[in-house]
């Protein structure tokens, strides 16, 4: 009946997120795929009900892998899932799974950008038929697009969309329904921030560029306050394998380096420990450790 699908470059996030949602997904109706975006450090052992899935002619990227899926999805029913979002709950897909046998339905998005109607690629679940029949017209599907961009534009004027918002439009103008939630907000869905932009730019810059940039942009710090806090969370859940990748000075230090904004940084701290509290009590109950 469905397919879960994410595209993953670091395999221990990879690992949390499998945990999750082949707890949260009934196995006898569910096939789970990840796009290996790591250059190839996926352990397969480590997810052993999934498909792994390496770059193609088709999926050169993670934004072309989420094309690629829904032109060779085999189920009715798609969703595209991150790897920092972590369903905790059997019940949410028994609750969501009734609204999807409507004939007019496109999608719902259980996480959707906040700055404009799209469901990005988050935490949506897609009718394969009705986005195939949009694709015919738009095969760039997912594929982002800048509009206005560059050097010669002030940044206050770029405009563009991003990966899922085209696609999200067409299919509401071809007449199909998405639904746009937001249940990241204490519920059964944990989200956290920039994690993979984050560690991404974490490898190309020395330690001291790393804590003046994260300390200069939200989202780096939150991207920075997340990853600490999945690192730890990891090596509690499986602690044969520990990993080490962190790169900042630790909480306490970007927290004193946000001047004014560090209670802002206190609150998000909290924030994502609170919800590795509630991934990890989730992932012991059904695992019965």
């Amino acid at each position: 009946m469905l397919t879960v699908f994410t595209s993953a470059v670091y395999p221990d996030l990879a690992r949390l997120w499998y945990a999750c949602v082949t707890r949260a997904f009934p196995p006898e109706t569910t096939s789970f795929e990840i796009f290996d975006d790591s250059g190839g450090t996926l352990d397969p052992a480590w997810f052993p009900r999934a498909a792994i899935l390496s770059r193609s002619d088709s999926r050169r990227d993670f934004q072309e892998s989420y094309n690629d899926a829904i032109r060779r999805a085999k189920t009715p029913f798609l969703a595209f899932i991150d790897t920092d979002i972590f369903w905790t709950s059997a019940d949410m897909w028994t609750e969501l799974s009734p609204d999807l046998q409507r004939p007019g339905l496109g999608a719902v998005s259980c996480i959707s950008r906040r700055h404009r109607p799209s469901h990005g690629t988050f935490a949506v679940v897609l009718n394969v038929n009705n986005y195939r029949r949009v694709m015919v017209a738009l095969p760039d599907g997912f594929l982002p697009m800048n509009v206005r961009f560059g050097p010669d534009v002030p940044m206050d004027e770029w405009f563009g969309y991003d990966t899922g918002d085209r696609i999200c439009h067409a299919v509401r103008e071809a007449g199909y329904e998405v639904q746009l939630r937001q249940q990241a907000d204490n519920g059964p869905l944990v989200c956290f921030e920039s994690v993979t932009m984050y560690r991404r730019t974490a490898e190309r810059v020395g330690s001291h560029s790393l804590n003046s940039m994260a300390r200069n942009s939200n989202w780096l710090w939150r991207g920075c306050i997340s990853s600490m806090v999945l690192e730890r969370l990891h090596n509690r859940l499986f602690p044969e394998t520990k990993i080490y990748a962190h790169r900042s000075g630790g909480a306490l230090g970007m927290l004193m380096g946000l001047g004014p904004r560090w209670h802002r940084g206190l609150q998000f701290t909290a924030s994502c420990l609170r919800s590795a509290s509630q991934v990890e009590k989730f992932l012991r109950a059904s695992s019965g450790r």
